[in-house]
């Protein structure tokens, strides 16, 4: 099974009237909390460090830093608010897998939608679609991906940063399936830094990351036709035994993103 390609053609060719209003609601709902934390975390150290960092190797203004008064580059914005998002440990999160659902992934639609100027549909659209990708392949790899180290926020979440920037970018399967091979081989993150400001910079890197690959698929970077299932690739290197089932079943049909929680107060996970 080619998991990459399946996810690849259900991103190209889901419609927003397709999507259940519930469905709708939750993504809302996803949208203002991270935006809500995004904010909050734009007032800790992480807001003085994106300044510095922006003010320094930034020159590009197409797309805004939250809560920072800046503007930055796409690649740039997305790893800051990234950053800025999970600076307070205080963004959503999945409590089977400990994925943190939205935050690796709506920096980097954020700005493709601000840069494209994107109407509410199609970014709504692309915040549902990253939230049930990621969902699926956190849920495919298990909670022992988490258990051995990695940092599931990050592994995982730059491929719903993918379908979310391919959605706006209205990708075509062939490069939806590169640029999930772009971000696969680029992906890390180790829960060893936990505690430490590197944490937050997981999810920034993974909503970068995401964004990155897709512009590069746009460009006719080749990659992985099998980044999931393909020897030597995700599954063989970061999961023990893969639940294909649940990453595929339904696709469409079930969305998983009432099991999305939001916390009532900071907590690292």
């Amino acid at each position: 099974m080619n998991i990459g390609k399946k996810i690849a053609e259900y991103v190209a060719g889901t419609e927003f009237d397709q999507l259940p209003d519930d469905v709708l609601e939750m993504g809302k709902l996803c949208f203002l909390d991270w935006l809500g934390v995004a904010i909050a975390g734009s007032k800790s150290e992480f807001g003085d460090v994106s300044k510095k960092y922006l003010s320094n190797f930034d020159t590009k203004d197409q797309s805004t830093v939250i809560g920072v008064g800046e503007k930055a580059n796409l690649q740039n914005a997305s790893l800051m608010n990234g950053m800025l998002s999970h600076a307070l440990d205080f963004d959503d999160y999945h409590m089977a897998t400990l994925i943190h659902t939205t935050s690796p992934s709506l920096p980097a639609i954020m700005a493709i939608a601000e840069y494209r100027q994107s109407n509410g549909k199609d970014l709504l659209k692309a915040i549902i679609l990253a939230i049930d990708i990621s969902l699926r392949l956190a849920k495919g790899v298990g909670r022992v991906h988490y258990d051995k180290g990695w940092h599931i926020t990050s592994t995982i979440g730059r491929f719903g940063a993918v379908a979310g920037v391919a959605s706006l970018l209205n990708l075509d399967p062939a490069t939806i399936v590169n640029a999930l091979g772009i971000a696969g081989t680029s992906g890390g993150g180790l829960r060893n830094v936990f505690g430490t400001m590197s944490k937050a910079f997981h999810v920034g890197k993974a909503a970068s990351d995401g964004l990155t690959a897709c512009l590069f698929a746009q460009e006719g970077v080749d990659s992985s036709s099998d980044i999931f299932d393909g020897q030597h690739g995700f599954f063989d290197l970061f999961a023990e035994k893969p639940d294909h089932e649940v990453i595929v079943k339904d696709l469409g049909e079930k969305f998983y993103l009432s099991e999305v929680c939001f916390k009532t107060y900071p907590a690292p996970l």
